[in-house]
């Protein structure tokens, strides 16, 4: 699940691609993709209301707890005293998946068009089939990395996406593009498929 729970992220982009393909290029049609992804988000909302809170919602309520903000820094200066090496290390590591990440894909539409000189209409397709890469390579590799290990799958993926670099940024066309982006993100959002529950076992820890 945590490849697939990450990768909601992707999906949305290419969601938002797709209606950004379907409205043209007028100056103004990001105000109707905006509207498009309110209106998805809001779905979403109300789906959420179909279905009941956790166990864990309902069990802390049972208990009658109420954590004030107060308890909160509390518990909070107590994890940094005693947890502060690995608080740095999430700093370390997250920063740089968000670098990892938003370089790879952020300008992807903006370097196809000025650099590869496509047309509008084939960056967007790029970049749909670049971030549908994202959404299967996160959920594979966020599984697989249950057996294979969570480290060892975020360094082998971020490994192969490096050596993927020269085919990404090399090559010519859409069709060549498509597929290159394919794999770039495959792999780099593979890495990010693992990061859910990595945060989970953290949390859990502290």
């Amino acid at each position: 699940m945590s490849g697939m729970l990450q990768q909601g992220y992707s999906f949305g982009y290419v969601l938002a691609a797709i209606s950004d393909l379907g409205v043209g290029e007028g100056i103004n049609s990001w105000k109707t993709v905006f509207w498009i992804g309110a209106g998805l988000s809001f779905g979403a909302g109300f789906l959420r209301c179909l279905f009941p809170e956790s166990r864990q919602f309902e069990e802390a309520k049972a208990s009658g707890k109420h954590i004030t903000a107060t308890d909160f820094w509390i518990e909070t200066k107590e994890m940094l005293r005693n947890e502060w090496r690995m608080a740095i290390y999430c700093i370390i590591l997250m920063s740089w998946f968000n670098y990892y990440s938003h370089t790879s894909q952020d300008s992807y539409t903006t370097f196809c068009l000025q650099q590869k000189q496509l047309d509008g209409d084939a960056a967007v397709r790029a970049s749909i089939l670049m971030k549908t890469g994202a959404v299967v390579g996160g959920s594979i590799i966020g599984w697989f990395s249950q057996w294979y290990g969570r480290r060892r799958a975020i360094v082998t993926a971020a490994f192969i996406s490096g050596v993927l670099i020269p085919a990404w940024i090399l090559v010519e066309g859409e069709r060549a593009l498509s597929v290159t982006g394919f794999f770039m993100q495959f792999f780099v959002q593979g890495a990010w498929g693992v990061i859910p529950s990595k945060s989970y076992l953290s949390v859990t820890h502290f």
